[in-house]
C-alpha cells in the first residue's frame, strides 16, 4: 500500500489514509492499535494527543497538492457510464473532445518534470470507432511561465495506467499559454499544445474505451514549480492517478483528495455505423429507487430498454430485477423495488426499429432505508461502508401513529473509542448523543455513546460511555420521537452501527433510569429517575456478576417507597464485580422492566495481610500524570511492615521509589515481569512504616504493579545501615557503617567482581571486623574495575543478619615515571564523552619533578569558543599535586595528530612536543580533563620523566654559562658533552630545546621577554639546573 502526500497551500497538519480496495464495514479496525503499541517507544510525547497526529505511511507520499480541505471531498452520487461530455459530437467524422472544466482554481496538482507523475483519463464512447487526437489544453501554474511540455500516453489496466502507447512527446512547445487569472502566488495559463502528429485511439463500438495521458511541465524557470489545475467537481471517470516514489517503475495509485485535473482532449471522431447506444448514461440512486438520465439518440424510433441487475450477474441468463421499455424521445426513468445499501449493475440501449444498439452500462449501489419505524437507523456508510471523517450529523425519528414512542435497539456497534484517555469527550473520538424528544432541545436521554463491539472489541475508557449490542433506548416525551446526533473526528472512520427502529404504544409503567453515584470496598450507592406512577415504590437488588436475575438469589436487595430515588448496597465485597437492577412497582399497572448497571468494588487500602496495588487495581492500569505518596504502616506497635514485589510493570517514563527508612533515601521499585523473582522491602523505620512516592507520565498507562504487605516483628540481627564507600584508589576502597548494637561477633565484609554475589561467586576480598569497629579497608583490587561490597552483621546466636551493598569502581592507576600518560582510551581507543578525569603525578624519589612530554594530541577544538577558550574538550595542569596548586597552564587542546584542527585562542593550542614540569617542592603535576557530551576523539599521549630540578651535580669548574644576566645570547660551556639543554618559565613550560652533542655551545635568548627562567641540561645523564635572566 502507497500513501500519498499534498502539497499544501496553508499548511494543514492532518492523516490521510487511503486504500487500493473498498474496505469491507464489519471488518475489525486494527490501525490504531497498531499506533498505541508503537507510542511505548515515542519521545514520552502525551499519547492521547500524539495518537491522533500519527501519519500512516506507506511507500509513496500522498500527492502533492496546492491545498487540501479539512474534509475529504465527496463526489457526486451521479454515477456516469460513458464520460465524454457534451462536447463530444458523434455526427459522422466531425471534431469532438473531452473537456474537464474548471471550478474557480479549486486546488492543483504538482507535474514538474523529474518530479510527481500525474495521470489523467480520458475515453474514447461507446459510439466511436476512432478518436484522432490531434490537440490537449489545460490550467497550468507556474512561477514564470513554460518553456515545454512532455507528453505520454498509456492504455488502461483495470482502471490505472498500463502499457504505454508509443514514444513520448518530449518538450513540446506550447501553441499558446495566456495567463487567464492567479491561485496560491502561481500565474494559471490557459496552455494549448498541438501535436506533432495526430495520435488515433480505438474504440470497439461495443463498450466505452478508457486511455490515459500524463503531461509534465518543464518551466521556463529552472528550479520553480509546475502544476495543473484539479477539480473535486463533475469528475470524469476516475480522479488523477499519481506516482511520487522516486522509482522508474510506474506504480500507479487513485489520489484521496477526490480531485480530477482541468484538462480538455480534442481531434476527430469516426462514428460506427448502426443503431447508437444512449451516452451520459447516469444514474442517482435512493434508498430503494434509481433514477436514470441518458442522451436522446435521434435514431432509436422504438425507443430505449433499461434493465437492472445485482452486482455481477450475466445479463444474458440472469433474471433483471427491474426491467422497462421506454419510447423514442425518453431520456429518463426511475428503477423502483431495489433494497437499501446493495451494488447493482445497469444496462441501456437503443431499439432502432428492430435493430438494437450495443448496451451502456454502469455501477451503483443504493443509499441506506429512512430511519422510520420497522427499518433501521444506519450511519452514513450503511452496512458495507464505514462512516466518514469530520460528521456532524442529526437524525430525528417519528412514530407513525399518534401516542405511540420510538425505541431503537442496537444490533451492530462500530464507533471509535479511547480506552485510555479521554478522546474527543468521554472516553470516545466519534460518538452518539440521544435525545428524548423532537430535537436537540429535548433532554439527554444518553450522552456520548461509543463502542467497538462489533469490531475490536474496545471500549471507552469512561464505563458510562459504553454502548454494547442490545442497548436500547425508549422515547418518553409526549411526541414519542427520538433523536440522534452523531459526531466524528477527523480520523479514522469505523464500521458505525445499526439500530432497529420499533414504534408501540408505551408501557404503562415506565422502566427508571438506574445510576451508579459511588462505590467503595464493600457499598455502593445508586439512584434513579422517578417513575410516576410507580405507587408501590421499587426494588432494588444487587447480583453476582452474570447472574440471572429471575432466578439467582441477590446479594443485596431492597424495597424501596415511592418517592424515595436511592439507594445503598452494603456488605459487598471488595474487588468483586457485580450487576445491580431497579424495577418500578406501579401496582394494578404492574411491573416495569428493569434498567440495570454492572459495577466493580474498590480493592481495599494497604495493610497488614493485604495488597498494595497501584490505583488500576488488580485488573486494570494506573492514570497519566499521576504523583502521589502512600504510607503503609503495621497494626501493632514494635511490628515493621514488609512489602514483597511480584510484579511490576511501570516503564522507564514512571517511577515507583521505596523509602525503609535507614537513611538511604527513596530506591527505585525495578521492574518484575509476570513470573520473575519477588524483591522485598523491610521497614528499618523507627514506627515500621515503608513509604512509597508513585510518579506517572503524560505517556500511556501500564497495569502498575501487585505487592503482599506483611507486618511481623523485626528480625533480632539486623544488616548494618548506612554503608558507604570511600578513599577509593585503583587497588583499595574504604568502607564504613553504622553500628547495629547486636553484632556481637562483629561484621563480615566481602567485595565480588561486578555481576557475583554471595552464593553465586567468590570473593576478591573477605575480612571479618571485630564488634565496634565501623570501618575496613578492601586492598588487592584490580584496577579500573567494577566491584559490588557486602556488609552483614554476626549476632552470635540471633544468626547472621541480612546484607546490606553497594557498588564502586576502582581507579586508573596513575603514570609512574618513565612511563606513559594517555588518555581513559588509552592508546588504541578514544576517550569518552563527559568526562571530568583528574590525575596526579607524583616522582618516585623525593626530591625529583615531573615532566610531561606531549608526544600524540587529538583533543576536540572549536572554531567558535566552544566549552571553554576556543576547546569542546580541553586539559588543565596543575603544579602541585592536587588542584588547590598553582594552575601551570589552563584550557589546553588541539587536533594536530587528528585532523589537524587547532583553537579559536591561540593561547589554547596543545602541541606535540610541548612539556610541562613541576616546580612544586612535590614535584607532582595534577592534569584535569574535561570533555564535553559528543564527538569523542583518540586523545593523547605524553612521555613521563622525573629528574632533580633543584641540586647541581657539577661543579663551577665542570659548568659554566655567561653572561647572566644575558641580553640575548648565553655561552655554555663542559668538562663533558652536553647531550641537551633547555629554558623553562617559573610555570614549568618548557620554551627552548636544543641537543648541542659538543661542550661547547652558544644559546639564542632572543625570542624569550625580559625575566627569570631556569637553565635545565643533560650532561653524560647528569641533570644541572640554573637561574639566569635575561634583559
Amino acid at each position: 500500500m502507497k500513501k500519498i502526500t499534498y502539497w499544501l497551500f496553508l499548511l494543514i497538519f492532518t492523516i490521510s489514509l487511503t486504500s487500493l480496495e473498498a474496505q469491507e464495514k464489519r471488518q475489525t479496525t486494527t490501525q490504531e492499535q497498531e499506533i498505541e503499541a508503537k507510542l511505548q517507544t515515542l519521545f514520552g510525547l502525551e499519547k492521547e494527543v500524539f495518537e491522533r497526529r500519527v501519519n500512516i505511511s506507506a511507500q509513496q507520499q500522498a500527492p502533492k497538492a496546492l491545498k487540501m480541505s479539512s474534509n475529504s471531498l465527496q463526489r457526486s452520487t451521479e454515477i456516469q457510464s460513458s464520460h465524454v461530455q457534451s462536447g463530444f459530437n458523434l455526427q459522422g467524422d466531425l471534431s469532438c473532445s473531452q473537456e474537464q472544466v474548471s471550478n474557480n482554481f479549486e486546488n492543483g496538482l504538482f507535474i514538474e518534470a523529474g518530479g510527481q507523475k500525474v495521470a489523467d483519463d480520458f475515453f474514447v464512447s461507446i459510439n466511436t470507432d476512432t478518436f484522432d487526437v490531434n490537440q490537449i489544453s489545460a490550467n497550468i501554474l507556474t512561477q514564470g511561465g513554460l518553456e515545454s511540455v512532455n507528453i505520454t500516453f498509456y492504455e488502461d489496466d483495470a482502471g490505472l495506467p498500463g502499457t504505454q502507447i508509443g514514444a513520448s512527446i518530449i518538450s513540446l512547445v506550447p501553441t499558446s499559454q495566456d495567463v487567464i487569472g492567479t491561485a496560491f502566488g502561481f500565474d494559471v495559463h490557459d496552455v494549448v499544445l498541438d501535436l506533432p502528429s495526430t495520435i488515433s485511439f480505438a474504440g470497439t463500438g461495443t463498450e466505452a474505451v478508457r486511455y490515459w495521458v500524463q503531461l509534465e511541465g518543464n518551466p521556463n524557470t529552472a528550479g520553480t514549480s509546475v502544476g495543473i489545475e484539479s477539480t473535486s467537481v463533475g469528475v470524469i471517470g476516475e480522479l488523477s492517478v499519481f506516482d511520487n516514489d522516486g522509482n522508474a517503475t510506474n506504480e500507479w495509485l487513485l489520489n484521496d483528495g477526490g480531485l480530477d485535473s482541468v484538462i480538455t482532449i480534442s481531434g476527430n471522431c469516426i462514428q460506427v455505423s448502426g443503431c447508437l447506444a444512449p451516452e451520459n448514461f447516469v444514474v442517482s440512486p435512493t434508498g430503494e429507487n434509481a433514477d436514470f438520465t441518458w442522451d436522446n439518440v435521434p435514431g432509436a424510433v422504438d425507443g430505449y430498454t433499461l434493465s437492472v441487475f445485482e452486482a455481477g450477474a450475466d445479463p444474458t441468463t440472469a433474471t433483471a430485477v427491474f426491467s422497462a421499455n421506454y419510447g423514442a424521445g425518453t431520456t429518463m426513468a426511475t428503477a423502483t423495488g431495489l433494497f437499501t445499501t446493495t451494488p447493482y449493475d445497469a444496462y441501456i440501449n437503443s431499439d432502432c426499429g428492430g435493430t438494437i444498439s450495443a448496451q451502456n452500462t454502469l455501477s451503483f449501489s443504493t443509499t441506506i432505508e429512512d430511519p422510520v419505524c420497522g427499518n433501521s437507523y444506519l450511519d452514513s456508510g450503511g452496512r458495507d461502508n464505514n462512516y466518514q471523517d469530520s460528521e456532524l450529523i442529526t437524525t430525528t425519528i417519528f412514530p407513525e401513529n399518534d401516542g405511540d414512542v420510538v425505541t431503537l435497539t442496537f444490533t451492530f456497534v462500530d464507533i471509535e473509542v479511547n480506552t485510555t484517555g479521554a478522546g474527543t469527550q468521554d472516553g470516545c473520538w466519534d460518538f452518539l448523543t440521544i435525545y428524548n424528544g423532537p430535537d436537540t432541545s429535548s433532554p439527554v436521554l444518553a450522552q456520548t455513546l461509543c463502542g467497538e463491539a462489533s469490531g475490536s472489541g474496545a471500549t471507552p475508557s469512561v464505563d458510562t460511555s459504553n454502548l454494547e449490542i442490545g442497548d436500547s433506548f425508549t422515547s418518553t416525551d409526549m411526541s414519542g420521537a427520538l433523536t440522534i446526533v452523531f459526531t466524528s473526528d477527523e480520523v479514522f472512520n469505523f464500521g458505525g452501527f445499526e439500530a432497529v427502529i420499533s414504534c408501540d404504544v408505551p408501557p404503562v409503567c415506565m422502566a427508571p433510569d438506574l445510576v451508579l453515584d459511588n462505590v467503595t470496598t464493600d457499598t455502593a450507592e445508586f439512584s434513579w429517575s422517578e417513575v410516576a406512577n410507580a405507587n408501590n415504590g421499587y426494588i432494588f437488588s444487587v447480583f453476582s456478576e452474570g447472574a440471572d436475575p429471575t432466578t439467582a438469589t441477590p446479594v443485596y436487595t431492597e424495597n424501596i417507597p415511592a418517592g424515595t430515588l436511592t439507594a445503598t448496597a452494603t456488605g459487598l465485597s471488595d474487588t468483586t464485580i457485580y450487576d445491580a437492577y431497579i424495577t418500578a412497582d406501579c401496582d394494578a399497572d404492574g411491573l416495569s422492566a428493569s434498567d440495570s448497571v454492572t459495577f466493580e468494588t474498590n480493592f481495599p487500602d494497604p495493610a497488614c495481610g493485604g495488597k498494595f496495588y497501584d490505583t488500576g487495581g488488580p485488573n486494570g492500569d494506573f492514570e497519566n500524570n499521576e504523583d502521589y505518596t502512600t504510607i503503609i504502616a503495621p497494626d501493632d506497635a514494635g511490628d515493621v511492615v514488609t512489602a514483597t514485589f511480584t510484579f511490576v510493570n511501570n516503564t522507564e517514563f514512571d517511577v515507583l521509589t521505596v523509602d525503609t527508612g535507614d537513611g538511604s533515601g527513596p530506591q527505585v521499585v525495578p521492574e518484575i515481569p509476570m513470573g520473575g523473582t519477588p524483591i522485598s522491602y523491610t521497614s528499618f523505620a523507627s514506627d515500621g512504616s515503608l513509604t512509597f512516592q508513585f510518579t506517572s507520565s503524560g505517556v500511556v498507562e501500564n497495569a502498575g504493579w501487585e505487592a503482599d504487605i506483611t507486618c511481623d516483628l523485626p528480625a533480632a540481627c539486623l544488616q548494618p545501615l548506612n554503608f558507604d564507600v570511600s578513599a577509593i584508589t585503583d587497588t583499595s576502597a574504604t568502607f564504613t557503617w553504622d553500628e547495629e548494637t547486636n553484632a556481637t561477633n562483629g561484621y563480615v565484609l566481602e567485595v565480588y567482581s561486578f555481576g557475583d554475589s554471595p552464593g553465586s561467586g567468590t570473593p576478591v576480598y573477605t575480612e571479618t571486623v571485630a564488634s565496634g569497629t565501623l570501618t575496613a579497608t578492601a586492598t588487592g583490587l584490580d584496577t579500573n574495575s567494577m566491584f559490588t561490597a557486602y556488609i552483614y552483621s554476626d549476632c552470635d546466636t540471633d544468626g547472621i543478619s541480612e546484607t546490606t551493598d553497594i557498588e564502586f569502581e576502582t581507579l586508573i592507576t596513575p603514570p609512574a615515571c618513565d612511563g606513559t600518560f594517555s588518555d581513559s582510551g588509552g592508546v588504541d581507543g578514544n576517550y569518552s564523552s563527559s568526562e571530568v578525569t583528574t590525575t596526579t603525578i607524583t616522582p618516585d624519589n623525593a626530591g625529583d619533578a615531573v615532566t610531561i612530554t606531549f608526544t600524540y594530541v587529538d583533543i576536540e577544538t572549536a572554531t567558535a569558543a566552544g566549552s571553554q577558550d576556543g576547546c569542546w574538550d580541553f586539559m588543565t595542569i596543575y603544579n602541585g599535586p592536587d588542584t588547590t596548586f598553582p594552575v601551570l597552564a589552563q584550557t589546553l587542546c588541539g587536533e594536530e595528530s587528528g585532523d589537524g584542527g587547532a583553537p579559536s585562542v591561540d593561547t589554547s593550542l596543545l602541541s606535540v612536543g610541548d612539556a610541562f614540569t613541576s616546580t612544586d617542592p612535590s614535584g607532582a603535576l595534577t592534569i584535569v580533563f574535561t570533555s564535553d557530551s559528543s564527538v569523542e576523539e583518540t586523545g593523547w599521549l605524553a612521555d613521563v620523566t622525573c629528574a632533580t630540578l633543584s641540586v647541581d651535580e657539577f661543579s663551577a669548574t665542570n659548568f659554566t654559562y655567561y653572561p647572566n644576566p644575558s641580553t640575548g645570547h648565553l655561552t655554555i660551556n663542559s668538562k663533558e658533552t652536553i647531550d641537551s639543554v633547555e629554558v623553562i618559565n617559573l610555570l614549568g613550560q618548557q620554551l627552548i630545546k636544543q641537543k648541542p652533542n659538543s661542550q661547547d655551545y652558544t644559546l639564542d635568548l632572543t625570542t624569550l621577554s625580559a625575566g627569570q627562567y631556569f637553565l635545565r641540561a643533560q650532561i653524560d645523564g647528569k641533570t644541572v639546573v640554573k637561574s639566569i635572566l635575561k634583559e
